[in-house]
């Protein structure tokens, strides 16, 4: 007998621990493909925002040369002018911070652009997150324009989340497929 959580039984007889009345199991590489799936998704371009103290932050930034300039506010509110160092095959520019030696949030900006924020050594394996204010949550949720300075040329590429939002959709498309497919299979064969 099969059936989907959707349709239980109808026969009135309870099933026994030997009866399978999920079609899960009539779907042996599904449950491994939603979970990599799902694991990617929460993965997805936030690995270059979250380092350990000591590592250094990367980033891109488009804009018209290696002259140009961008602001770092480190957690301790002490801001650093960064130059862009390297272009890159996206027509961008490649910029690298080393000294993050304070736990924190980092905020990269430039006049044009949102902020982008970093986190050093806010991993809950590593640390109990008590340092973080409640401001600082805040701002990763919504983020917010930053003060403008005269020097600055470059505009950090904003990041969508097209992507992720498209494979949740499909993902979800596939769980209601999978049940729905095991409600007609169990209605078929009861």
């Amino acid at each position: 007998m099969v059936a989907s959580i959707l349709s239980a039984p109808e026969d009135g007889r309870q099933t026994t621990s030997g009866e399978s009345w999920n079609a899960i199991t009539t779907w042996p590489s599904f449950l491994p493909l939603a979970q990599q799936l799902a694991s990617s998704l929460i993965q997805l371009d936030t690995k270059h925002l979250n380092v350990r103290v000591g590592e250094a932050l990367k980033g891109q930034v488009v804009g018209t040369g290696n002259s140009d300039k961008i602001i770092l506010v480190r957690p301790d509110q002490d801001w650093v002018e960064l130059t862009v160092q390297t272009p890159t095959t996206t027509d961008g520019w490649s910029w690298t911070y080393t000294d993050t030696n304070m736990q924190g949030v980092y905020r990269l900006g430039s006049a044009n652009s949102t902020t982008q924020l970093f986190a050093a050594n806010i991993d809950p394996v590593q640390s109990d997150m008590k340092s973080l204010d409640l401001t600082d949550i805040e701002a990763i949720a919504s983020p917010k324009k930053i003060v403008q300075h005269e020097s600055i040329a470059a505009s950090i590429p904003s990041q969508s989340n097209s992507t992720a939002r498209i494979l949740l959709i499909v993902l979800g498309l596939l769980l209601i497929a999978e049940s729905s497919f095991a409600w007609l299979v169990g209605r078929q064969v009861g």
